[in-house]
């Protein structure tokens, strides 16, 4: 998960920093924090954010208008919008941002808003061309089991079918971003909801009455088992 917060103010950053860092940990999602403490920097930036906290006022420009460019940049990233003035409310709404805090963020609200953005991404559409035949899917990202390179191309193996794409496996790690995904190995990336069984190096998946079996690398391995445990008890 990719992470911006933008502030002027470093303790804020510092505060928020900390109890996102705590978030994300305790529920063993893979994290990135990007910190910018100016509207130029975070604008200029060519990471795909997923989740952006912008404090209201930045210097000459505003967490609004900051949050706006972001939006065109990316349509998914959501947006959480930080001050400690209620004037901007509106402008907030404007946005469609996802929640407006008030400094200091409180933590149980912070974390409820998170698992909300969280649930928001992961119903998530992805867009993709089937290289076959030339046609422009947009499938639901639930419904995508398992992508897995061939070749010189990647296979999606999804609820409607299986399809070819030209995509990188670097491009499909940015686009399957949601909780449920998982790459236990660097030539695969697997929807936990599709897992049947899994051994020590080995993972089963199920869709669609078939059956594929994708490896786990050894250094993934504990990682995985703490991922699809905190995953089946949720």
């Amino acid at each position: 998960m990719n992470v911006a917060i933008c502030d002027d103010d470093i303790n804020g950053i510092n505060d928020l920093e900390q109890k996102i860092s705590f978030y994300f940990g305790s529920r063993h999602i893979p994290l990135n924090i990007y910190k910018f403490t100016s509207a130029k920097d975070i604008t200029q930036s060519e990471i795909p954010f997923d989740v952006a906290f912008l404090d209201v006022e930045l210097g000459d420009d505003s967490g609004i208008a900051v949050g706006r460019k972001l939006k065109k940049k990316n349509e998914r990233t959501v947006i959480f919008i930080v001050t400690a003035y209620d004037r901007y409310l509106d402008d907030a709404f404007d946005l469609n941002a996802f929640r407006f805090f008030k400094k200091p963020a409180d933590t149980q609200r912070l974390f409820a808003a998170l698992d909300s953005a969280a649930q928001q991404l992961d119903e998530s559409f992805i867009t993709f061309i089937h290289t076959k035949t030339g046609e422009v899917l947009k499938i639901p990202a639930k419904e995508i089991a398992l992508v897995e390179i061939y070749g010189r191309k990647t296979s999606v193996v999804a609820k409607s079918g299986v399809y070819t794409t030209a995509l990188k496996m670097s491009e499909w790690k940015e686009k399957l971003r949601a909780s449920y995904f998982f790459s236990p190995h660097s030539s695969y990336i697997v929807n936990l909801n599709f897992v049947d069984t899994y051994k020590r190096s080995s993972i089963m998946i199920k869709c669609s009455n078939e059956t594929y079996y994708v490896p786990i690398s050894a250094k993934n391995q504990t990682e995985f088992r703490k991922r699809y445990f905190l995953f089946q008890s949720m």
